[in-house]
């Protein structure tokens, strides 16, 4: 039936059991499948699609994304939903994993933070599920796609201006990984703000990392034994 009506079986389970909106015209295309199938929709005995909101995250040992779990857990449960999780583990393949998941699920509504996959595929995902996605600080070219942003460049910047006004004058950065848009756009705050005092940040006092503690550890020690004089 999903196939002749050329959509998702999500798609089909919330035309048939009236779980979420639907365009009008998936929703026609779905009933002509119905029809010319002869399918016979039975909801005696069956059981309800859960009423959820899916929350994919990057690392739940982080606990900065603990905390982030922990507010959802707290929301959903204040508006009689349940929460869906997903640690991706900062692996884009995973992530697609969780995306194809999804879409075979009847949910609420889906919230993705740290996403790795490309924003076309968010879009396609968005798309074929039929469903509201929030994507948190990162920016997705789509009218469908909500997204919520954190101006890195400016918090950077400030926590930057904070140290040079309390009298230093050598700062380096552990920053994010290489391609992360978050990462460079803190590396420019930080650039910026020494550049507005009059320095600058060595090549060598810039370290790239993984967002988590082991990274951190790691591109500190990295920073220590370059050789290199260090902040």
């Amino acid at each position: 039936m999903a196939a002749r009506a050329g959509v998702s079986l999500a798609t089909v389970s919330r035309v048939l059991n009236h779980t979420a909106p639907v365009s009008e015209r998936t929703r026609l295309r779905v009933e002509e499948a119905v029809h010319a199938l002869g399918y016979q929709h039975q909801n005696v005995g069956r059981r309800q699609p859960i009423q959820a909101i899916a929350l994919l995250i990057p690392d739940i040992l982080n606990p900065y994304f603990a905390e982030i779990v922990r507010g959802a857990e707290d929301e959903t449960e204040h508006e009689g939903l349940s929460l869906v999780l997903f640690n991706t583990t900062e692996d884009p393949e995973r992530e697609e994993q969780a995306l194809d998941r999804l879409l075979h699920m009847a949910l609420e509504g889906a919230v993705l933070f740290g996403s790795r996959v490309p924003s076309k595929r968010l879009v396609a995902f968005q798309q074929e599920g039929q469903l509201p996605v929030v994507v948190i600080n990162r920016r997705v070219e789509s009218p469908n796609v909500a997204c919520v942003l954190v101006d890195s460049e400016q918090a950077t910047y400030r926590a930057t201006r904070y140290l040079i006004n309390m009298g230093h004058s050598r700062i380096a950065h552990l920053a994010g990984p290489s391609g992360s848009a978050s990462a460079a756009a803190r590396q420019q705050g930080i650039r910026r703000a020494l550049a507005d005092a009059g320095l600058s940040l060595p090549d060598a006092w810039c370290v790239p990392s993984f967002p988590d503690i082991e990274g951190g550890f790691q591109a500190m020690s990295s920073l220590l034994t370059t050789g290199a004089e260090v902040p």
